[in-house]
């Protein structure tokens, strides 16, 4: 190791000390980073406890499940289980059956793992909503498959044992994880998208100033275009927010009509864009076409 390398390892580990003491510092329960990390703690450590205590095979499963299946907010965190345990239970089936009919015949046998490789994560191109779970059941179903070959016993039953343990496993990561994020410092989607929302509304006002900037003669591209890009990133995570909130709406009555707001969100920023674009000092107001909005 050079020099270079060594200064540049020591430096990096002052950022990560550096880090470590802020976030320390800064620890404390009124602080939603600080709850969450309390949330995912507990979570981890009962999942990993239950586990060992019902003598589950792969302990770490569990607790894997329910570290990822751990969100920031109570929906996101149920969405999360429920693509997890859906990935697992059809990856899990899927691989035994597999497993069982074509395990006899190697060169049978690899092209099915081929596709069921394929098959999950083409559908992922084009069903976003449950991406996550298209590629868990294609791990899964590697995993139940590849398990069964290479065991002692290579036979059904073992792909059948494999399978229900995985299921097990998982299921119970991620009810652990639902629990924990229902019953420890709940923080609602619905709550935090509505801080989203007013976040949005009030970027608008610094757009449209772009905008008149603009028309006034004073422009701003570098700036304009980087607030914008902040304010478009802050409309992609409302909008996943809002898949949460569907889950939260099943044990809350929730009012407001966050997915008409989404909606307005994206369809202003069209227009603010429109502006900006075609916007020049000599431009007449009748030239512009508003029709963009549909409400």
């Amino acid at each position: 190791m050079n020099i270079d390398e060594t200064i540049f390892l020591a430096k990096q580990r002052k950022t990560l000390w550096d880090a470590l003491v802020g976030e320390l510092k800064n620890f404390s329960f009124l602080n939603e980073q600080s709850k969450y990390g309390v949330r995912v703690g507990v979570a981890v450590a009962l999942a990993t406890y239950l586990a060992w205590v019902i003598q589950l095979p792969d302990v770490y499963w569990s607790s894997m499940s329910a570290f990822i299946a751990s969100q920031g907010t109570l929906g996101s965190t149920l969405s999360k289980a429920f693509m997890r345990l859906l990935g697992t239970v059809l990856g899990g089936v899927a691989g035994f059956f597999c497993a069982a009919l074509f395990s006899p015949n190697l060169v049978l046998f690899i092209i099915v793992a081929i596709g069921i490789c394929v098959v999950p994560f083409y559908f992922r191109e084009i069903d976003q909503k449950f991406n996550y779970t298209w590629i868990l059941s294609a791990v899964t179903a590697i995993i139940v498959m590849f398990s069964m070959i290479t065991a002692n016993v290579p036979d059904p039953d073992t792909a059948y044992n494999i399978m229900v343990n995985r299921i097990m496993e998982v299921c119970l990561g991620v009810i652990i994880a639902a629990f924990c994020a229902y019953l420890i410092f709940p923080n609602l989607s619905a709550r935090v998208a509505r801080k989203k929302l007013i976040k949005i509304y009030a970027t608008w006002g610094e757009l449209l100033q772009f905008v008149f900037e603009k028309y006034n003669g004073a422009e701003n591209q570098e700036a304009f275009w980087k607030l914008y890009s902040q304010q478009a990133t802050e409309i992609n995570q409302l909008y996943n927010l809002l898949q949460a909130v569907e889950y939260e709406r099943k044990l809350w009555k929730i009012q407001l009509p966050y997915e008409a707001l989404e909606r307005f969100a994206r369809e202003l920023d069209e227009i603010i864009i429109y502006s900006y674009e075609r916007l020049s000092g000599n431009v007449n107001p009748q030239d512009f076409n508003l029709s963009l909005i549909h409400i």
